[in-house]
């Protein structure tokens, strides 16, 4: 009896994120042929993708060639003057119709999902079951934007399958019309346990995230230090991912004298430091905060909450779904400057026992719903369920 074939399937998205590649790793390989498609216009590939691709562990078919790297990236540069996805999106086409995917899965809506808007019509006459999942502002951000909101709109019409961070974007892609199954599975592919977790009272760091775009709001946090440098008294500040103008305003606002304050070589695209070195950042730290105008559950968040370490989030993401109560409680309300300097006091001032309490919380959180182990499983059962109609 000739033994039945694997489920192929194309998963669609950038090849530079590191989401990309923690989300690639959690497929079970022995179940299903995965296949990549980049979809972010992008002349390199991330490390953490090619030391899964390079290793006995993958068996995922050649990626991408350089000169079709090269290729997508001027296509992609040519679109910003035409329309999203629109000469790219024939090249992803013809090659789903000539190797026979069951399931197309787009792995976010901006870069990977737009690429069904030129050719909907087509797309939706092939006859492939669509998947997409939404990243933490794929729509909750955009979705303000008038341009945006009919692309998001045109992209759920055509999906069979739809994942999300948390139910937030869920009930957001309801409104934008998606009428299909929907299901809660985290996009960095959840996050490693530390199992001895103590002393978070002894604890004397703070991460912070240095981002300061179009979403993170990193110089607000730099404004505090330099404000209030009697909050963060014994305390050593290290600021990751951050920003040139988050590291200009560090050494011309904070004084060093009163506030110690470091920024790490990690670079949030091409993890100059490991994900196994943030981790042992984390380990160390009493604290984690990040302000930002948008995002979904906070890769470094969670991170964070693995390794015992309380975030401090903005109420614009969607981390507080993953809480407990008593970790709730220490996040800010608003996304003021005065929400968080009350939030990162309270946080300090916890006496020794309750931080420790806290910190144990924290990772237990993790090791219930955000482990890799519980989100691989949730990835392969989505694609199960996904092939079989």
């Amino acid at each position: 009896m000739a033994q039945k074939s694997k489920p192929k399937i194309l998963v669609v998205g950038q090849l530079t994120s590191v989401h990309l590649a923690r989300w690639i790793s959690s497929i079970d390989q022995r179940r299903f042929e995965v296949h990549l498609f980049g979809s972010g216009g992008n002349q390199w590939i991330h490390s953490e993708l090619e030391t899964y691709l390079d290793s006995q562990q993958a068996k995922v078919p050649q990626l991408v060639s350089r000169r079709q790297l090269i290729r997508d990236f001027w296509l992609s540069k040519a679109e910003r003057l035409l329309a999203p996805g629109v000469l790219r999106s024939p090249l992803l086409l013809l090659k789903v119709r000539r190797e026979g995917f069951e399931l197309v899965h787009f792995l976010d809506f901006q870069t990977a999902g737009y690429l069904l808007t030129p050719l909907s019509r087509l797309w939706g006459r092939s006859g492939v079951t669509l998947a997409i999942s939404n990243w933490g502002s794929d729509i909750y951000w955009y979705g303000s934007s008038k341009r945006h909101s009919k692309l998001i709109s045109k992209v759920l019409q055509l999906v069979h399958f739809y994942t999300a961070e948390c139910s937030r974007d869920i009930e957001l892609a309801r409104k934008f019309g998606y009428r299909g199954e929907a299901m809660k599975l985290l996009n960095g592919g959840g996050v490693r346990i530390n199992s001895a977790i103590s002393g978070l009272d002894t604890r004397r760091k703070i991460v912070v995230k240095g981002y300061q775009d179009r979403f993170g709001e990193a110089e607000d946090l730099v404004e505090l230090m330099a404000d209030y440098p009697e909050i963060f008294d014994g305390y050593e500040i290290v600021f990751v991912s951050t920003a040139s103008s988050v590291k200009e305003r560090i050494t011309r606002e904070i004084d060093q004298d009163r506030v110690q304050v470091s920024v790490n070589n990690y670079e949030v695209n091409r993890y100059a430091l490991s994900s196994s070195d943030m981790s042992e950042l984390l380990s160390q730290a009493k604290i984690f905060i990040a302000k930002s105008k948008s995002d979904g559950a906070s890769t470094m968040a969670l991170e964070a909450l693995a390794e015992g370490c309380i975030p401090i989030q903005s109420p614009t993401s969607c981390l507080a779904e993953y809480l407990t109560p008593s970790i709730l409680s220490l996040q800010p309300r608003t996304n003021t400057k005065e929400a968080f300097l009350n939030s990162i006091k309270n946080a300090l001032a916890l006496p020794g026992h309750e931080a420790e309490a806290l910190a144990i919380e924290c990772a237990e959180v993790a090791r219930q719903d955000i482990s890799r182990e519980a989100t691989s499983f949730g990835i392969n059962e989505f694609y199960e369920t996904a092939t079989r109609t």
